[in-house]
């Protein structure tokens, strides 16, 4: 939020404000404290009563839930951003009153009401919009990617060293994306060929943040492609022509994805589309 000052409400910069800490420590105190809430024999700070008057407590699992909605096609709906880091920071708070507010917003969203009405965590990033990856649809293509690669064993293998590398949220987000599950599916194998291209002249576009598809995907498909060219959306989100943040920004890159499209007529390689504006709260859409 520092760098959004002259375009947040001040409202809103007081509630999104890390107190005292650098922001990623901020976020990894908080998910040990859920943690460490969840498996207490207490009753757990983190936690709400279901319609059966039992406690029903958030779990590390379900805040990867609720951040994965920065993964989908609607991550560019500003105020999306804005709510999630304003949940984040009212999960740390030290009132009470502001993490039952945070924790009752993941479980709406993450779980919808199946927290309330059974005490469970439906995962709803798997089966709705939230993300781009709820069809059955996605799920067979990316397990028939994988058909013959791994055995049970080396899925095992592929998850402990995911494991051992990185952190939990990260292993999460490996696992939602690819599925180890999905790597033994029994299939008979179908390989897609793989490799540079010359003689194509695509225009690939991507945002800088974007943390469906990184930016250094496309850097590594423009190296794929000798006669293409690669523009930069500056902004945030997965998919750059629906940024509702900017549209005078995204303007430029748009104009000359048409342009392209009508003619075959490339941009400079290279090209970048500058943001006017950061991302900024006070719409309700």
């Amino acid at each position: 939020c520092n760098r959004q000052t002259g375009f947040l409400p001040e409202e809103t910069i007081k509630k999104c404000q890390v107190p005292g800490m650098d922001p990623v420590e901020f976020f990894y105190d908080v998910i040990d404290m859920v943690k460490g809430n969840a498996t207490s024999a207490s009753t757990s700070a983190y936690s709400a009563a279901t319609w059966s008057g039992k406690h029903f407590t958030l779990t590390p699992e379900m805040v990867y839930h609720y951040l994965a909605r920065l993964a989908s096609s609607r991550a560019e709906n500003q105020k999306m951003w804005v709510d999630t880091l304003i949940t984040i920071v009212q999960l740390g708070s030290k009132s009470l009153t502001e993490v039952k507010a945070g924790t009752l917003t993941i479980f709406d969203q993450a779980c919808a009401r199946s927290w309330y009405d059974y005490n469970y965590c439906w995962p709803v990033m798997f089966n709705t919009i939230e993300t781009n990856d709820n069809c059955i649809t996605s799920r067979a293509v990316r397990a028939a990617d994988y058909v013959s690669r791994y055995t049970v064993a080396g899925a095992m293998d592929s998850y402990r060293r995911l494991n051992r590398n990185f952190k939990p949220i990260e292993v999460y987000f490996a696992n939602a994306k690819a599925g180890f599950g999905l790597q033994t599916w029994p299939a008979d194998p179908a390989p897609g060929m793989y490799g540079f291209r010359a003689g194509v002249s695509p225009l690939i576009i991507n945002s800088l943040y974007d943390m469906s598809t990184p930016y250094s995907n496309a850097k590594l498909m423009r190296q794929g492609f000798p006669s293409g060219v690669l523009i930069t959306w500056q902004g945030v989100g997965h998919c750059v022509g629906d940024a509702d943040y900017d549209p005078e920004g995204v303007r430029s890159c748009m104009t000359r994805v048409t342009t392209y499209l009508l003619t075959g007529d490339l941009p400079p390689d290279g090209f970048v589309c500058h943001q006017t504006q950061y991302i900024k709260a006070g719409t309700t859409e």
